[in-house]
Parts: C-alpha cells; sequence; structure tokens
C-alpha cells in the first residue's frame, strides 16, 4: 500500500458525504431555499413515490421497493466502514471526521467514490428524467444489456450503458464509468447523439 494524495480524498469524501446529508441549497428568484438531504429525501418518499407509465396501471407494492433497497444498501455498507453510529448520516459523518492516514488514500476514495454513486442513485429514483439510456455495448465489457427486478419484483431488460448529467456514463454490467467531461468524446465513439442539454 502506497502513500497517496489524502488531502484530495478527503476533499472528495467530505462533498460526497455533504451532497448526500446536508440541506440542498437553491436560489430562486434571489432568495436562498433549502430542500430536505438526497438521503432524507428518499427516506421519506417510501410509501407512495413510485410507479411506472404502464397502462393499464399494474399493482403496486405498500412500499417503494428501489428505495428500501438502496436505504439497506447504504445502511449495510457503512456499517462495515463504522460499525457505531444509529444511522447511515451518522455514520458517514464520523468517517468523515475520522484522521486519515496518507496510506488510506486509496480506501477514502474508494468510500468517496461509492458515496456519490449513492446520490446519482438517489437522484435517478426521485427523477428518472435525468438519466439516459443507451442503446450500444460497453466498450470495456461488451455488454450491451443488463437485466434487472423494477419495483414490482418482475425482471426487466435495460441497456448496460447509462448517462446522467452529474456522472457521465457508466456501465451497469461492468461498473466502468467515464467522467461528464468525456461526455462529447464518447457519443463520438459510440455514435449517439448528444444527450439533450450537452453542447458541443
Amino acid at each position: 500500500m502506497t502513500d497517496g494524495n489524502i488531502q484530495a480524498a478527503r476533499t472528495k469524501l467530505t462533498r460526497a458525504v455533504d451532497r448526500l446529508c446536508k440541506p440542498r441549497m437553491a436560489v430562486y428568484h434571489d432568495r436562498t431555499h433549502y430542500a430536505m438531504s438526497l438521503y432524507c429525501q428518499l427516506e421519506s418518499d417510501l410509501a407512495g413515490t413510485q410507479g411506472d407509465t404502464r397502462t393499464p396501471a399494474k399493482s403496486l407494492p405498500p412500499l417503494w421497493i428501489d428505495a428500501v433497497q438502496v436505504l439497506g444498501d447504504m445502511d449495510n455498507q457503512t456499517r462495515k466502514w463504522f460499525p457505531r453510529g444509529k444511522s447511515t448520516p451518522d455514520r458517514l459523518g464520523a468517517l468523515d471526521s475520522l484522521p486519515w492516514r496518507p496510506q488510506d488514500t486509496d480506501k477514502v476514495t474508494t468510500i468517496a467514490t461509492t458515496v456519490e454513486a449513492w446520490c446519482e442513485t438517489i437522484i435517478n429514483l426521485i427523477d428518472p428524467k435525468a438519466q439516459m439510456h443507451i442503446t450500444a455495448a460497453c466498450p470495456s465489457c461488451g455488454r450491451a444489456i443488463v437485466y434487472r427486478r423494477d419495483s414490482g419484483g418482475d425482471l426487466v431488460r435495460q441497456e448496460a450503458l447509462k448517462w446522467t448529467p452529474n456522472a457521465g456514463f457508466q456501465c451497469q454490467a461492468c461498473k466502468a464509468s467515464w467522467s461528464p467531461e468525456q461526455t462529447l468524446f464518447f457519443a463520438k465513439l459510440l455514435g449517439i447523439e448528444l444527450p439533450e442539454g450537452v453542447l458541443e
């Protein structure tokens, strides 16, 4: 294990934890407003903020299964990282304030990357329009299709590649990712149109 830039890794972790756990600020008509944190919004939307566009509508479970799954994954993983603490935000806050050493850089970076991925997952659950699925094979693993369980437990087929404004491209099969700055290059590489709102 080699030493790394622990300060950069810690900054990345702090930003990721803040993004997940702190109230979100927005300026609207010259006034500052605060919304619930991404974590709190997902937790508060467990019942009712779900559905799909099928007609006729299918029956839905009494709670939002996708949200329960994400919350459970976050809770289990943060307990592995830091067993003490009453909740995921408590444990992440404690992790963020630990006196990390330079040789912990890879671990801190991995935690920060995982927390960022949780933020993107929550945003895509809350606002599915914020993502775009790509009908092309992943340049890394070659997979074009993955199978996932939907909210009702049905096995559904999805494109392996997806794009989100904040995370860029990601393969749901092999987890390879390409940052938002690479969107133009990646779109040309795959021969697809640029996502809406992305300029050349």
